[in-house]
């Protein structure tokens, strides 16, 4: 993504002081300008909250007014963020970056990113009466280009699609998302570790209703996504259910019923592949015992391998086949 321009503003609610800058940011530097890249690619990697805009929301078109400059947009934005977070306790202070940027395909994108501080320490070169070498606090350290954000709005102009990633904080008294509620004025869906958290809900639910085994039925969802994200990128809702539950068809009607009250969407898109295909190709089990047991995805099915044996008088046993060898991973 090629930045066009960028504003930075200093929100320093801490010190009661919103400085705006009535200028854009030197862009010539070629660091500064790879340090914002970074940063926006870092949101679009993360579990952010997508959606699409209509020409009526507030905020696309705010931004596709051309009657206010880029500045005026920024500083405008940046007063309704600080009067927001300047009363709110736990919302801790920061700078604010703005940008225009065009992508490959030419698209053009408005957003901004939450810079949050950080205390480290640096050295000071004092040389009034000699040289002395002095360490010193700055407590306004920016985050590393490979850290995540806390708060970002990244919105594609052109089409109207949009990356959002924000936190729930205490505001007079109640936890509330003021980033999408109040500044933005939008109604984005969950981000996916929520949505599938609510499929997870679902089928916990079902399984204890009709006597399934949990454990059995999770192991079964987590599989089936597994291979959703490895074959298609993406994960549908409805046939994680109508799987889990298809050798018991009132149980995946009411899964089916249940999924559809709570608005769970048919299809839950995810960013950052690679990181749920890692955190779902192992499937993991804890026993009432204590002892942990963690299956890889493609074994994890085969009876040749493992085998969950229900027994008589209501226990279950764990049997581990054909082991070759056995190593040890002790941790000294």
């Amino acid at each position: 993504m090629y930045i066009q321009q960028a504003i930075l503003h200093i929100l320093d609610k801490d010190s009661g002081n919103l400085l705006v800058s009535e200028h854009v940011m030197d862009l010539s530097d070629v660091l500064v300008r790879e340090y914002i890249n970074k940063l926006i690619k870092k949101v679009s990697h993360s579990d952010i909250k997508a959606g699409s805009l209509t020409q009526e929301a507030y905020i696309y078109h705010y931004v596709q007014n051309e009657q206010h400059s880029f500045i005026e947009k920024s500083i405008d934005l940046a007063n309704k963020i600080y009067d927001i977070i300047a009363p709110a306790e736990e919302i801790p202070a920061a700078d604010y970056v703005f940008f225009e940027a065009r992508d490959d395909e030419e698209a053009a994108w408005f957003g901004f990113i939450r810079l949050d501080y950080s205390s480290q320490y640096t050295h000071f070169l004092d040389a009034q009466a000699g040289i002395t070498n002095q360490l010193v606090r700055h407590n306004a350290i920016f985050p590393s280009a490979t850290q995540k954000p806390t708060e970002a709005f990244l919105l594609n102009v052109t089409t109207g699609e949009y990356q959002l990633l924000e936190k729930r904080y205490v505001i007079e008294g109640t936890k509330q998302l003021y980033l999408s509620e109040q500044v933005l004025r939008i109604e984005p869906p969950e981000a996916a570790p929520q949505q599938i958290k609510q499929i997870k809900k679902v089928i916990t639910q079902v399984a204890k209703q009709f006597d399934e085994p949990t454990y059995e039925v999770l192991a079964s969802a987590q599989q089936i996504i597994y291979e959703q994200l490895e074959e298609e990128h993406v994960i549908e809702s409805e046939a994680v259910l109508e799987q889990v539950f298809q050798h018991n068809e009132t149980a995946r009607m009411t899964a089916c019923n249940l999924a559809q009250e709570r608005e769970l969407p048919s299809k839950i898109a995810v960013n950052n592949i690679p990181k749920y295909e890692k955190k779902y190709s192992k499937q993991k089990f804890k026993l009432a015992n204590g002892i942990e047991i963690t299956i890889p995805a493609e074994l994890y099915g085969n009876r040749d391998v493992v085998e969950f044996v229900n027994n008589p008088d209501g226990s279950i046993s764990v049997l581990i086949k054909n082991v070759e060898d056995i190593t040890n991973r002790f941790n000294g």
